[in-house]
């Protein structure tokens, strides 16, 4: 009967545990859309639109979607080649962003066939599009979206497991069912003034503050009517955040432009091109001008991420900022750190110490500390330190421990001999 009892125990525990399990399982599996992109700033026009025309409340409402997401200056070019667009348009325009499929970077790239994934413009207010899908083409290296070879997937910005997988795309999509998307003029001019540019997304203000105090803006500008042409990364200002104060001023001018140089490839490539890449050397800007074989890059990408391999650290792609063949923009997480100015050693070595919002990066390799000095013995007030080693232990250790099992084995053997003779009489 008790252990009837225990066992009717045992299930009603077991019973609850699952409960509040499912709880939890059904609570993580919940998302906001807004809450998601608010991480992201270079997606805050996407994230303003999707809250203005009440799509952002349908995607939270949906699981196991995709978003293909364009950045604020991919959206907002399309904005001023549509000026009329009023909220209707945008609304429909943006759910046919959302593939109603889950994809992630590998998965896409994984794909053998193409695909039409029902979009959710199909669930549109009236029926205006029941048949309206996103049109899926992996063609290596490059994944096109809606048959166009301009319009790619660029990167997983983010994504929560089997719910929502948030990928950058290079162009706003356009459907096919709304000819009328079409923009007047697609045609996008590089940038004339590349610090204006920086400086418009509010998150490179330092980057920009260099090549105007190196005068590598103009290199770099000027580049753009060669038939080269250039690739510019851009680190964001926590990144440069997270080195000591002085280690740009303490270079010399020429080091300066160096470092800057270093930060932009010597002709073009988009991130199809740079998806081709595997752990290859790329010249810079500072190699062609200025160091022939030195100041190299090396681009590698691996499931859709592009990693910048500097000398001393090591870059991710995280956005398209702008791209105007022959110019493209590109932002990453880390300040890009030449071997041939920073040695063996970080900036002033690299304090990582200093009270700087955020982890420090993974990224950055760091020299391993030097073995610890051999430990001294003080000869006295007035003598030098040495290095000579302790003397022997003392077989057995202390004289108090030495008496101590003196005693114990005395105590034994005493025991012995009395039990001995106690026997012998008992036999007598």
């Amino acid at each position: 009967m008790v252990r009837e009892r225990f066992q009717n125990v045992k299930l009603w525990v077991v019973t609850v545990l699952l409960a509040c399990g499912a709880v939890e399982m059904s609570a993580a599996a919940e998302f906001d859309i807004s809450e998601i992109l608010s991480d992201f700033p270079d997606f805050s026009l996407l994230n303003q639109l999707l809250t203005k025309t009440k799509v952002a409340a349908e995607i939270n409402a949906q699981t196991g979607i995709t978003l293909f997401a364009p950045s604020n200056h991919v959206l907002s070019a399309f904005q001023a080649d549509v000026p009329n667009a009023n909220d209707d348009f945008m609304g429909d325009l943006l759910r046919h962003h959302v593939a109603m499929q889950f994809f992630d970077m590998p998965g896409l790239q994984a794909l053998q066939t193409n695909l039409s994934v029902a979009s959710l413009l199909q669930s549109a207010p009236g029926g205006r599009a029941k048949d309206d899908v996103v049109l899926i083409a992996n063609m290596p290296p490059s994944v096109l979206l809606d048959n166009s070879v301009e319009t790619r997937v660029v990167i997983n910005i983010t994504q929560v497991v089997s719910e929502i997988s948030i990928i950058q795309v290079d162009q706003v999509l356009r459907p096919a069912t709304f000819p009328s998307l079409t923009p007047v003029s697609s045609t996008t001019e590089p940038p004339t003034d590349i610090t204006a540019t920086l400086d418009s997304f509010g998150d490179f203000s330092l980057f920009s503050s260099f090549l105007k105090q190196t005068g590598v803006d103009t290199i770099f500008e000027g580049r753009q009517s060669t038939a080269e042409g250039i690739t510019v990364f851009a680190p964001t200002d926590d990144a440069f955040n997270l080195l000591p104060g002085q280690w740009f001023q303490n270079f010399s001018d020429d080091e300066q432009r160096l470092f800057m140089e270093y930060h932009a490839l010597d002709r073009f490539y988009d991130l199809g091109d740079l998806w081709e890449f595997k752990h290859l050397p790329v010249n810079t800007v500072a190699t062609t001008l200025d160091k022939p074989g030195s100041f190299l890059l090396h681009i590698n990408s691996t499931a859709g991420v592009v990693n910048v391999a500097a000398g001393r650290s090591n870059a991710t792609i995280t956005a398209t900022l702008f791209q105007a063949t022959p110019f493209i923009m590109l932002a990453i997480d880390t300040v890009l750190l030449p071997y041939e100015l920073f040695g063996d050693s970080m900036p002033i070595e690299m304090n990582l110490s200093v009270s700087t919002p955020g982890p420090a990066p993974s990224s950055l390799v760091i020299p391993p500390p030097p073995p610890p000095p051999p430990k001294s013995i003080a000869r006295g007030p007035h003598s030098s330190q040495s290095t000579e080693p302790p003397p022997p232990a003392i077989p057995g250790g202390a004289p108090e421990d030495i008496r101590a099992l003196a005693a114990s084995l005395t105590f034994t053997l005493t025991t012995l001999v009395a039990s001995f003779l106690l026997s012998s009489s008992l036999c007598l």
